[in-house]
Parts: structure tokens; sequence; C-alpha cells
């Protein structure tokens, strides 16, 4: 498993509000093995966790690094059978990992950029619980964004629904590898094929390395703003906060985390701000949290709750509930295969169809060719009265 125990050190420096993260997260992890453990475990044998911890500075400035001590570690120096979770999922783990034959069990939604079928089938020990393959996510998200009107005129001096007459156009802005040029080549096909051309121009591609990142985003506002640029996908903090210092208010699409957004840029920026998301402990504030998606969040709230771990502020449950998903979905893939090694752990995942539940999102479907589990969307609005993020309905929206 992956730890990261100066994460919440780190992320107090950076002054975000709403992402901090307490507790124990090895103390969470153990709560969810004992209860296996305590059922039989993985077909009679005892799980035990083989701890990495990442540095989180280093994670965020070189990944790569980062990834391949963490997989020298556990293919090496401590030799496990499979992965539990990453901070930063990229190539160098992946070609790391798939070195061994080790599988790696993601889970809880909020990767970014999503990873796409390319990657799937390229690493095919790869699963992501409560996870939307990319492809699905684009083709989902962009037609919802099209029957809600959000690509109409928009003024980006006030922040306001613009002239009718007036041009629209998009800005995207990912990284510049290989998740980030897929994801970056789906949205701008995906947009074409409702008549929405992206100018290569306007598409940004940032540094995933934090410091890169940042001065990336702080010059993409000039770019995207001397453009015309009225709408913009994948705006962070950064971006944000700069836009409004030079009186440049976008409408934005938020694919992940729109909660932590609101509660760190002014309000004035997200007027008309829509998103499409699938996992409601990070989407919205507990005052518009639609309740538990499915009996698994029940159980394992439950279970961490016997041990002395059920968290109360929304991003450590999101951690608890990812552990949860990770550990129960790799036991049930033990046993729908009956077997520990990696081609039968594979072939377990593969065989679960909707039959397991994740306590993190509502639709759940694996399959040979589905290796990420979340299935349904719902739509997002920034609501101005409450100045937060709330789903406009509780309908589902699939392929």
């Amino acid at each position: 498993m992956a730890t990261s125990d100066d994460s919440n050190a780190y992320v107090g420096a950076l002054g975000l509000k709403g992402v901090s993260t307490t507790g124990d997260p090895k103390a969470q992890f153990k709560a969810v093995v004992d209860d296996i453990n305590r059922h039989g475990g993985l077909l009679g044998r005892k799980i035990v966790l083989v701890a990495h911890d990442f540095n989180t500075a280093q994670t965020l400035n070189d990944p790569a690094t980062a990834n391949q001590a963490a997989c020298s570690d556990w293919t090496q120096d401590h030799p496990v059978f499979a992965v539990l979770g990453a901070p930063v999922v990229e190539d160098t783990l992946l070609r790391c990992l798939a070195r061994t034959q080790t599988p790696l069990i993601q889970a809880g939604g909020l990767d970014f950029p999503l990873h796409y079928a390319d990657t799937y089938a390229k690493y095919p020990l790869f699963f992501n619980i409560a996870q939307m393959v990319g492809d699905r996510y684009d083709s989902i998200a962009i037609s919802r964004l099209v029957a809600r009107h959000f690509f109409t005129p928009w003024d980006t001096v006030n922040g306001a629904p613009g002239n009718a007459t007036s041009p629209v156009r998009m800005g995207l802005l990912g990284y510049d590898d290989h998740d980030g040029a897929l994801q970056l080549a789906s949205q701008a096909k995906q947009l074409k094929s409702h008549g929405i051309n992206v100018a290569p121009a306007d598409i940004i591609r940032c540094p995933r390395a934090i410091s890169g990142t940042i001065s990336c985003q702080q010059s993409a506002v000039l770019k995207l703003s001397s453009d015309h640029v009225t709408h913009v996908t994948g705006a962070g903090v950064i971006f944000i906060e700069n836009a409004e210092s030079q009186h440049y208010r976008p409408r934005y699409f938020f694919a992940y985390e729109p909660r932590v957004i609101a509660e760190n840029v002014p309000a004035a920026q997200l007027v008309g701000s829509m998103g499409e998301s699938y996992v409601p402990i990070m989407d919205v504030e507990s005052t518009e949290y639609p309740g538990d998606p499915t009996p698994a969040t029940g159980y394992c709230k439950k279970v961490l709750k016997a041990a002395g771990q059920l968290a109360g502020d929304p991003t450590t449950l999101w951690t608890e509930l990812v552990n949860c998903d990770e550990l129960y979905f790799l036991k049930a893939a033990v046993e729908a295969s009956g077997g520990l090694g990696s081609a039968l752990i594979k072939t377990g995942f593969e065989r679960l169809g909707t039959r397991t539940q994740s306590a993190l999102t509502w639709g759940t479907f694996l399959g040979p060719s589905d290796h990420t589990s979340a299935t349904l969307l719902r739509d997002l609005a920034f609501r101005t009265d409450i100045k937060r993020f709330a789903y406009t309905s509780a309908t589902d929206y699939a392929q």
C-alpha cells in the first residue's frame, strides 16, 4: 500500500482549504484488512500490508522518480502479490509493475488526467475502482454539456451570459505527458463531434511537476484571454486566481473536485460553471451531499467506526472509502477466480460485472474490456445563492 506520512504538513503549508487529510492512513487500512482477515482473509490466507511511504514534495515535483523507488520496494526489496493505490499513476510505475506481473488496484475516482482505454489495454493488470475510463467520460460529459446549453455566448469581463452573436471559443488545459495527450485529443474529438472546434493554439499542455504546472497555468491565463477564449476546461486554483487578478472570467467546466475549487477561489469566477462527476463525497459539501451511493458505503463506515477510524471531514472519509474499495474489490476478485496469481486476479476482476458495489460511486461494472468501474455521471452546477456546487438532480447518465 502507498502512504504519504508528510502529506498533512505539506498540504497545510499550501494553505488550500478542503484538502487536508487527517487521521492515520495505516490504521485506516488496517481496519479494513482486519475485517477481511476475520472473515477468512483471501482464500484462507491473511493479508499482510507492506507500506511504502511517498515523499509528497517529490511525488508532486518528480512523480517518475518517486514511483520508481516505490516499485523497487514492492517488487525487489519487499515483494508483494499486488499493489493498492499510488499518489500518481503514470507510465514509470505501470511499466515497472508490468515487468514483474504485479497487479495495481487503484481507487478513488480523482485521477487526473483520466486514464484512457489505450492505457488499460497496454497495462492489463491495472484496475481502477470508482474511476471512469476517459473515453467514456468525455463522451457522456460533453454530450451532457451540450444538452445543458453550456456552450453558449459568454461575457468574460463580467462573468455572465454574453451577446447572442458573440462567438464561443473553447480552451483546453492538460498535461504534456502520454495520458495528458490522450485526454486532450479525446476532448477535442468529442467537442468537434458536436460542432465545437478547438484551435490548436488554445490547447495548453503543462508539465506534470507542480512547479511547472503553476507557471504554465499562470501564463495560460494571458494566452487564453488574449485569444478571446470564452469557455475553459482543466483549470485549477492557480489558473482561476490569476484569471481573477487579470479581470478574466471565462465559463468553466470541472471534471473533478469542484467542492475544493469552490472553497479556494472567488465566487465571481465560478458563475455559470458546470461539472459532470461521480464521487459525491468530493464533488459537493456535506450540506449538498445526496446520500451514500451504495450499501457498500454504509458497510465501510461501519467497519471503520468499529475500529475507531471513521472520519468526520469529507477528504479523510474519501481516503477511507478508497481503502475499502481497493481491498474489498481485491477480495471479491480473488474469490471470483479462486486464486492469488496475477493472471487469476485479472480473471477475477473481469468476472465481477455489477455484483460488487463501490463505496464511492453509484454505478459499477468490470469486465474483460472494462478495467475501470464507474459507469454513471450526474450533472453539477455552481449555485450563486449558496456559493458552492450542487447536483442539479438525482438523474444518472450513462453512455
